[in-house]
């Protein structure tokens, strides 16, 4: 718990109100809620950097959280820029209101929040949920996209700047995020930000192994001690019997071995006794008359391990103890597989099923490859490696390797169970795909590096959903539209400096989109000129990052020019051309210093949150200039006396007609309002005052956003 504001309590697993005073620094457990009365509030921190603020009179449950160890490494929660370390979370809002902020959550993370007409999904975001009186909800979405699902339903995907009302019968309604809601959301997670800020992750690595500790002892308390008083059948001078194949037992005799006398000789199984940990008991093992050179390698093994594997028949066992090759990583990865896996691997000879080990090959892979039929024939050829004859079967091998290989694995299960557990072409191409989005790539002038994909299937695909929210948009704000875009896709892309021209490689499309889900970046001298493709529309997408270094210059002398990001869009001593249109469009902050911008018919700035130009210049001949933020800050700016400009915020004008003028301006009164920080002219003529302002600003009218 990291603050708590009025009154405040939590209630047990049993519903009952505990009655302690909450205090931040506090851990609530897993089986409590957290309630909130009027006027009050409790802001929670999730150990992979989320923040939970709950709203007043609110109900709140983090039902279940599972997160991987990580290192602290003298880092605090304002370090982290993702989570770190991969993460399940589900949370319970049973009534009330609550205000989100995660960080970039892993690929293989999730964070589900439930209420009683459905639930939200969300990968990395800032959103309010809130349950209203008669059962509905609201949901309003101010970075990121939260997939919503109502029971029985189908998923509603609410990008950025949207919102969802949800109806208590599941009908669900698209609407724009609310105005007001939207500042709330930034003023409570900045609060939130600020509060947990230097909190160290070693105190949050401590508390995960308390945690851990905790679970521990209460898994070792359900385990029954030894009962030494039973006897064992060695000590009534009878050795257990074994298995046949067909399951009876056999009278044959096995070479007798002192199971306690092993268990002392053996030094893991000693450390096990002495930490208290305990592994198979010495009764458990009478049971499977191991070999002596089996059982030892038995009780080298974990004690994890152990517990499991002796859960298996005897000549399960007994295969595995005495098959070459097969120790602690190969039990551990056999073990990791599902017990329906694990029953298909045994299906195979003992070459084969060691090398499938060996390979770590995925759940999914595993299942989908060793068919029944497989099985039937398997021996040393039949490895899941081996070449299928079907053509469809010879893709989906293919496809798990480039996914191990290209350290995208987890696709290939994700997908399948996408599809019912049946691979199609479609569902291939899918993976496909997904794996070409989700590399990285370093792409020359001469085309060098470029994979070339249809927008359509990009943006279709399930692993690109926040970037096809960010190009929805685009279209949204008529900053992109035409045919099907192309797509140079990645997750992270670097550009190289030079002049590219992909006119051959455009086809039919109009749109050239290069579309980073982390980071864009580039430095240096560019231009982008389609000299066979003179209409063509360049879109440059960055969804963490759109890095263009200081100094950058990028031109398009012959096309229109898009830059967009998920994230802030900071440029610094650049320079931007294009032949027509220059739109530049932030799902958060606009920040310019010293930029200069250059085009023939209109530049047009649009932000979710702020826009903050500094010493930024405009090329004479530019008919107009559109810039929509939440809030405008402007500084050092001369706007050419020939630009219609029109600037347009939260709030509108003051007064009907004018911003705000000078420095001295509180930055409460600032906040959704167009502000003449600093040496703002139009025409060299200087705009101090309303009354300058009449005289000579004439060609800027200050509006309000719809």
């Amino acid at each position: 718990m990291v603050s708590v504001l009025g009154e405040a309590d939590t209630l047990d697993e049993a519903g009952i109100r505990k009655g302690e005073e909450l205090s931040a620094g506090m851990l609530i457990p897993l089986t409590h809620s957290v309630i909130t009365e009027q006027a009050s509030s409790v802001t929670l921190l999730l150990s992979n950097g989320t923040t939970l603020s709950v709203q007043e009179k609110s109900v709140l449950q983090v039902s279940s959280f599972k997160q991987k160890p990580f290192e602290a490494n003298g880092r605090k929660l304002s370090d982290l820029k993702e989570e770190p370390s991969s993460s399940q979370i589900t949370i319970d809002l049973d009534m009330g209101s609550l205000v989100v902020k995660t960080k970039k959550l892993n690929r293989s993370s999730t964070l589900d929040i439930h209420s009683p007409v459905g639930v939200a999904g969300i990968r990395g975001t800032e959103f309010q949920m809130g349950i209203q009186p008669d059962g509905g909800l609201q949901l309003d979405v101010t970075e990121s996209t939260v997939s919503f699902t109502p029971p029985g339903g189908q998923v509603t995907l609410v990008p950025e700047g949207r919102g969802l009302d949800v109806s208590n019968v599941g009908i669900s309604s698209p609407r724009p995020v609310n105005p007001v809601t939207a500042q709330n959301i930034t003023v409570v997670n900045e609060a939130a930000t600020q509060a947990s800020a230097d909190i160290p992750l070693e105190s949050v690595t401590q508390v995960l192994l308390e945690i851990e500790a905790e679970e521990l002892k209460a898994e070792q308390s359900t385990i029954p001690e030894d009962d030494s008083s039973t006897p064992s059948n060695e000590e009534n001078g009878q050795s257990a019997p074994q298995k046949n194949d067909g399951g009876e037992r056999m009278q044959e005799t096995v070479p007798q071995v002192n199971i306690e006398e092993m268990l002392e000789q053996n030094p893991d199984a000693k450390q096990v006794r002495k930490s208290g940990e305990i592994g198979a008991s010495a009764e458990e093992l009478q049971k499977f008359p191991l070999k002596a050179a089996a059982l030892e390698r038995f009780l080298s093994m974990p004690q994890e391990v152990q517990k499991q594997l002796i859960s298996y028949d005897f000549s399960v066992l007994e295969r595995l103890m005495e098959m070459p090759g097969f120790g602690i990583e190969q039990a551990i990865g056999f073990l990791g597989y599902s017990p329906e896996a694990r029953a298909l691997i045994l299906g195979l000879d003992d070459t084969p099923l060691l090398a499938l080990l060996e390979q770590g090959l995925e759940e999914a892979v595993v299942v989908g490859t060793l068919s029944v039929q497989n099985l039937e024939l398997a021996g040393s050829e039949n490895l899941p490696s081996a070449t299928i004859e079907s053509p469809l079967e010879s893709r989906i091998l293919e496809l798990g390797n480039s996914l191990r290989e290209s350290g995208n694995d987890e696709v290939y299960g994700e997908i399948l169970e996408m599809a019912g557990g049946i691979w199609t072409e479609e569902w291939l191409r899918t993976a496909e795909v997904a794996n070409l989005v989700l590399q990285d790539y370093k792409i020359l002038p001469d085309g060098t590096g470029a994979v070339f994909l249809s927008g359509g299937e990009v943006f279709a695909n399930p692993f690109y959903l926040e970037m096809a929210s960010l190009y929805q948009t685009l279209e949204n704000d008529v900053m992109v539209w035409g045919n099907d875009p192309n797509f140079l896709g990645g997750s992270s892309i670097e550009l190289l400096a030079g002049r590219y021209d992909f006119s051959d490689s455009m086809g039919q499309s109009s749109v050239l989109v290069v579309g980073a889900q982390d980071t864009l970046s580039m430095s240096g001298q560019f231009s982008v000129d389609f000299e066979s493709r003179p209409d063509t529309r360049v879109v440059l997408m960055g969804g963490e990052n759109l890095e263009l270094s200081d100094g950058t210059s990028l031109s398009s002398s012959l096309n229109d020019l898009v830059l967009s990001s998920r994230s802030d869009i900071l440029l610094r001593d650049a320079s931007l051309e294009s032949a027509r249109e220059i739109a530049i469009r932030s799902l958060r902050d606009i920040q310019m210093e010293q930029v200069s911008l250059s085009a023939s018919d209109i530049i047009r700035f649009r932000a979710e949150h702020d826009i903050n130009l500094n010493g930024v210049s405009f090329n004479a001949g530019l008919p107009f200039l559109i810039m929509e933020a939440n809030t405008i800050r402007l500084s050092n700016i001369d706007f050419p006396l020939a630009t219609q400009v029109h600037l347009n915020s939260l709030k509108g004008p003051i007064d009907g007609r004018y911003p705000n003028f000078g420095t001295s301006i509180p930055l409460s009164d600032q906040i959704g309002r167009v502000n003449f920080i600093e040496n703002i002219k139009s025409g060299g003529n200087p705009l101090l005052d309303r009354a300058s302002f009449d005289q000579f600003g004439g060609n800027i009218t200050i509006g309000k956003l719809p």
